[in-house]
Formats: structure tokens, sequence, C-alpha cells
């Protein structure tokens, strides 16, 4: 069990380490080398557990990803049921205890490992699928309305991961996102 916990701790402390460099410079300035000396760490004990740079940065992503994925999930069925404000507030809430890992790794534009392309993607996803069962009939294109609602929520997040949880910008773009879903059934 004790070898489970080092490994463990080992993989955050290169996780941290990358995470810190990007905070620095470009990820594909970025070596093996400068991955270890910030984890405190030896390259051999780095190739024990990852294959390179990238394969690292993926698992960080793809982990992100999934958790994001999740936090969306959890906001689309709160919308479902018609809570709007308080799900709002504890998405922006969730998004905010992972700050840190999301503002170094949105500076990551690399194919492949490019999370806010993904959290953008995520959205859209959920923002479509929501607007598809909630609205059958709409005068606009719901994948015009899904890319706003995207492109809305990624702008508050934005705002969110450089000011914090802020109750009136959230409360702003919750009547953003009211006043593009709820004329949706009208015929113009």
């Amino acid at each position: 069990m004790a070898q489970d916990i080092r490994i463990k701790k080992t993989k955050q402390n290169i996780e941290k380490a990358l995470l810190a460099l990007l905070n620095k410079k470009e990820f594909r300035s970025i070596t093996i080398g400068n991955i270890c000396e910030e984890a405190l760490t030896s390259r051999s004990t780095f190739y024990l557990h990852y294959l390179d740079k990238y394969d690292l940065l993926e698992k960080i992503v793809s982990n992100q990803t999934a958790l994001f994925q999740d936090i969306v999930k959890k906001r689309i069925n709160s919308l479902f049921n018609n809570n709007f404000e308080i799900s709002l507030i504890e998405f922006y809430n969730e998004i905010e205890k992972q700050k840190d890992i999301i503002q170094s790794l949105f500076h990551v534009t690399e194919q492949g490992y490019d999370l806010k392309k993904n959290y953008k993607e995520t959205l859209f996803y959920y923002w479509k699928k929501y607007l598809d069962i909630q609205f059958t009939e709409t005068a606009v294109s719901t994948e015009l309305i899904a890319t706003f609602g995207t492109d809305i929520v990624l702008d508050i997040l934005d705002w969110t991961l450089t000011h914090g949880v802020d109750s009136a910008a959230l409360a702003y773009g919750e009547k953003l996102h009211q006043k593009i879903l709820f004329p949706l059934s009208e015929k113009t």
C-alpha cells in the first residue's frame, strides 16, 4: 500500500512540475530535464510513469476534460430541472477548484492536447443535446444557439479564472442564456 502512495505522489509531483513550467514557457520548449528538475525527480523515474512529455500532457488534459464533462453533465441535468441560478454558481465554483490547472493548460495549443478546444467541444455537444430535447421546433438553428451558449460559457469561464467567481457576472451570464433560450420556440 505504501508503494502505491509513493507512486501517486511521484506522478502528482511530475504533473505539478509540468503545470508550473507551462506558466513560464511554451510546451514545445519544455524538456524532460526541465520537468524532472522542477519535480525533483530523476529521468528514469519520469520514464517509469510516462513515455514522454506528450504522454504526460495527454494524461493531464484527458483527466481535466473528463472532470469538465462531469461538471457540464451536472449543469445540463439541473437545466432540465429548471434550476438555472443554483446550477450556474455550482458550475463555476467547481471550475474554480481547478483554476490553476486550467489556466496552465489553456496556454497549450498543441494539436490533440488543447484543453480549451476540448472544453468548447464538450459545451457545444451538451448545449446542442439540451436544445434538441427541450425545443423540438425552433425559429433558429439549434447549432447556432448552441454556438452562442458555448461562447458565453467560455467567456464567463475565462472571466472567472481571472477574477474569481463573481455572482454579478454569473447573474448577467444567466440572463444572456435565458434571452437565448426562451425565445427559441417563438416563430419569427
